[in-house]
């Protein structure tokens, strides 16, 4: 684990894990790049224009109806009773880039979900006054995954999502779609599909399914006529 600071406003972060209570791991990152706005910063706003992240795994476990990246991200205090008033501990970031990423969420009963080589596009917002974070997710690539559940795995491949986010208590994807099942069927092409992962471990998906066309089959060999 190391930092290292670039001018005029950048901060190098390598082998770097964010962990919940308990020094449970929540996301492990190879390399982060960040650019602090200095503009945001002298206005009296953290915010960070630009974070390249390399290899980052997210390890999202939901227990007792509690999400813990937000145990990891959001300190025990009494939420402010004005929405209107802004609360402490707030933060953004305009543009993150991730490359070669990892994802995985569990609620160690009922399903978990595990996607592998995610390249993409996002922005983040975080109220932890409010325990609220909101990462949108743009035009995300994932190369492979699975969605296993507690009596089916259904495998995944070439998953692409217009926008992902995570918020408090679920995980909203929108504009899906992939294949499944080695291939067998296609979902969500064309206008692509919608999904709902809740804290409660439900799973709510509406997104267009197509069976693959069946292979075609060679004619067997035709038997030659014989000579009267």
């Amino acid at each position: 684990r190391s930092v290292s600071f670039e001018a005029p406003a950048g901060i190098v972060l390598e082998d770097t894990v964010l962990t919940a209570p308990g020094n449970r791991p929540v996301a492990k990152v190879k390399r982060v790049r960040a650019d602090i706005s200095l503009k945001a910063l002298l206005g009296g706003e953290i915010a960070i224009s630009k974070i390249e992240v390399d290899e980052p795994q997210l390890i999202l476990e939901v227990k007792d109806g509690k999400l813990n990246l937000l145990e990891a991200m959001t300190p025990k205090k009494k939420k402010d009773p004005d929405p209107n008033n802004k609360a402490e501990g707030t933060f953004r970031i305009d543009d993150i880039y991730v490359r070669n990423g990892g994802f995985r969420l569990t609620d160690n009963e009922n399903v978990t979900l595990v996607f592998d080589d995610i390249n993409g596009r996002a922005s983040l917002d975080v109220d932890l006054g409010r325990e609220q974070v909101i990462v949108d997710v743009k035009d995300v690539r994932v190369k492979s995954g699975a969605v296993k559940l507690s009596a089916l795995d259904v495998p995944l491949k070439n998953i692409v999502a217009q926008q992902v986010k995570v918020i408090t208590d679920r995980i909203e994807l929108n504009g899906v779609s992939g294949t499944a099942l080695g291939g067998a069927a296609a979902f969500g092409e064309g206008r692509g599909g919608n999904a709902t992962f809740s804290a409660s471990g439900r799973i709510n998906v509406k997104a267009p399914v197509a069976a693959a066309p069946a292979p075609a089959v060679a004619p067997a060999n035709p038997v030659a006529p014989v000579a009267a």
